[in-house]
């Protein structure tokens, strides 16, 4: 695992504990605006969550999601989400990565909520042939239009936020600046560095390969 995505896993956790809004999603026409960050007490501050149980990789996983997201009143319409599952190599002795069967679940639900826009990207930072995992992990065959939804973030063009959490500047690959909702589908294992992969630590992938390796 190269440093500099390691250093952004430090600096984006803070960022998260701290309440910085330095760096932010939506779309724009062009690279972000440069800003320095703005601190917001989290005092007040409530996030909606909704826990919703599914028995197994079926069709309960969309009747899940959409129950969470109808709970939390979450609106997406005439958005562009990005969806970002956990998808970093391949092994056939154990399961690492997220499965299809939520990505496609995740990508259908937020189509039939009025999303304009609904994408997946990743951008691993162990194996680097991204579409071979894809093939490897049936996401080439069993996500309708893979090619047209599936975004390589490790090879897309990037720009720079200046005062993200503690640091000067940091790159994202643009697809992130241009969603106006990234969903983590993180897939919870043990992690050798971080202690286990959860939501953030899934949020890995969005640090550009061609900037920090």
């Amino acid at each position: 695992m190269n440093s500099g995505r390691r250093e952004f896993l430090a600096v984006a956790g803070a960022a998260a504990v701290a309440g910085y809004a330095g760096f932010r999603g939506g779309r724009s026409a062009g690279p972000p605006e440069v800003k320095a960050p703005v601190q917001k007490p989290l005092a007040g501050a409530m996030s909606q969550v909704a826990v919703v149980k599914a028995a197994s990789y079926s069709h309960e996983i969309a009747d899940a999601m959409m129950r969470g997201i109808l709970e939390c009143g979450l609106d997406v319409t005439g958005k562009r989400v990005l969806l970002k599952p956990n998808l970093v190599e391949f092994d056939f002795n154990t399961c690492i990565n997220t499965d299809v069967a939520v990505v496609a679940a995740a990508l259908d639900v937020f189509q039939s909520l009025g999303a304009e826009e609904v994408r997946i990207g990743e951008g691993p930072g162990h194996r680097r042939d991204t579409y071979a995992i894809a093939a490897l992990t049936r996401y080439r065959t069993e996500l309708p239009k893979f090619d047209d939804v599936f975004i390589d973030l490790n090879r897309q063009d990037v720009s720079v936020v200046q005062g993200f959490a503690d640091r000067k500047e940091f790159y994202f690959a643009n697809p992130v600046f241009e969603a106006d909702l990234i969903v983590s589908l993180a897939k919870m294992k043990t992690h050798h560095w971080a202690g286990a992969t959860l939501s953030m630590k899934n949020y890995f992938g969005l640090v550009p390969g061609s900037i920090y390796g």
